[in-house]
This record gives structure tokens, sequence and C-alpha cells, in this order.
């Protein structure tokens, strides 16, 4: 079974996106697809907060079964930031110590007004 030990987390607008399409063109990486399944979290914090999210376990490793063979498999769920207390324990318990995080962080000034620009842009009436 192909479990992610590859994860990004970092604040909305910093980045992940890229760097989450970028490793998926590295021969040694797959990530999933869906992007923020945010699976580890989606339990605990309530589903109706994610409702695109992932909260089936085999649902879950499925997200990684073509990524088997490669070294990394991962994901990036920004969320997972704002709750290391309930990330942290899971990703150590269930997918084992070896795994990498990938913390994305940006000015938040800078980080306030993209997101700003991105809700301009896409909320347009």
């Amino acid at each position: 079974m192909a479990l992610p030990n590859l994860f990004i987390v970092g604040a909305a607008k910093s980045g992940t996106t890229s760097l989450h399409n970028y490793l998926d063109q590295h021969p040694d990486v797959f990530m999933c697809n869906p992007k923020e399944p945010h699976y580890l979290i989606n339990q605990k914090i309530g589903i109706n907060r994610i409702p695109v999210g992932i909260t089936n376990s085999i649902e879950y490793t499925d997200l990684f079964s073509k990524g088997d063979n490669k070294k990394y498999r991962g994901e990036s769920s920004v969320m997972y930031l704002m709750y290391p207390e309930i990330v942290i324990p899971k990703i150590k318990d269930q997918l084992g110590k070896d795994s990498k995080t990938i913390i994305m962080l940006r000015n938040p000034v800078e980080r306030a007004y993209s997101g700003f620009q991105h809700v301009k842009r896409y909320n347009v009436k």
C-alpha cells in the first residue's frame, strides 16, 4: 500500500500550488490529485468546514496508489499548518517518522494583498 511521505503545508497564497506542480514533474515524486485532500484534519475539525475533503482512509490511500513506485508520494493541504496538534501526531503514528514536511510562509502583508487580488479577480459581479 502506497502511503504519503511528503507533505506541503503553508499559508494560503504562499506558493504551495506551484511547488506541488513542480514536484509532481520530478521522476522520483508523485503528488496526489486533488491537491488538498485535508484527510488528516477533516474528521477532527468537521466535514462541513471542508466539504470536498477526503474522510475515508481507503479513498485517501487510493490517492497515492499510482505513485507506489516513487520515492516520495505527497499531498499539499495548506490547512494542516493551522492544526499542528492534530497533524503531527497523525503523520508520526500513521504515516511514519521518516515523512517529510515542507512549510511555506510568506510576508503577511504581501499574502493579504495577494488574497485580496484573488477575491477581487474571482468574485466579479
